[in-house]
């Protein structure tokens, strides 16, 4: 049963990364610079499109710097190069860039992606400090959270690579709180957009789920 449920996941994302409409990211995962793998991530481009579009704009870099006489000027609008801050165990890792929002501030919640449940691991959410405060900062869920259900902008989902993720969130283990912070050393090396011509996505898919069939591929 439970390897059924797995496999019919693993069909669901594949559906997402196959289709054309959804862009797919990825970031490159290290810790103190010994690099731990590419996390392949689709965007929700049609229920967050918002949210989807700040962060593929992060994650290409291609919005430049911010601009003088704005706060944090000078910095790019990139996620390269940035920390893991706040790493909780079992619940959450938190990244993002020193800036505000590609858009040039804080931009507003999309109704539909605000309307997604934290249900489940791999999701990306938005970070804010109330309605409509999104910037350049998110979090990717390691199990269900839906207490956070309309309070934050869900904007898409790891369809590959999240072992990567599953170390990070290890680090936090042990730690007082079971928390962690960017002296962890946990960062995002590179990231951009794929060309998903050119991807293996028989290979490069998989559902959370799988791993707890492999039990040593979980940290």
């Amino acid at each position: 049963m439970w390897k059924s449920h797995a496999e019919a996941d693993r069909q669901r994302l594949m559906k997402m990364a196959k289709n054309p409409s959804l862009p797919i990211v990825w970031l490159d995962v290290a810790v103190n610079y010994l690099y731990y793998g590419r996390v392949y991530i689709v965007l929700y481009a049609d229920k967050a499109p918002l949210a989807a579009e700040n962060f593929r704009q992060l994650c290409t870099g291609e919005a430049g710097l911010v601009p003088a006489g704005k706060d944090n000027a000078g910095n790019r609008y990139h996620l390269a190069d940035t920390p893991f801050y706040r790493i909780i165990d079992r619940f959450m890792c938190q990244a993002g860039a020193p800036t505000d929002s590609v858009y040039g501030g804080m931009f507003r919640d999309d109704p539909e992606g605000l309307k997604l449940s934290h249900n489940r691991t791999g999701l990306l959410s938005m970070a804010n400090d109330g309605p409509n405060t999104n910037t350049a900062h998110f979090g990717i869920l390691m199990a269900a959270a839906e207490y956070l259900d309309g309070h934050h902008v869900i904007f898409g989902e790891i369809i590959g690579g999240i072992e990567a993720i599953y170390q990070v969130n290890k680090l936090s283990r042990l730690m007082p709180e079971n928390t962690h912070d960017h002296t962890a050393g946990a960062s995002i090396l590179d990231s951009g957009q794929a060309d998903r011509r050119h991807l293996n996505l028989e290979r490069i898919v998989r559902s959370p789920y799988q791993m707890k069939l492999n039990p040593d591929r979980i940290p």
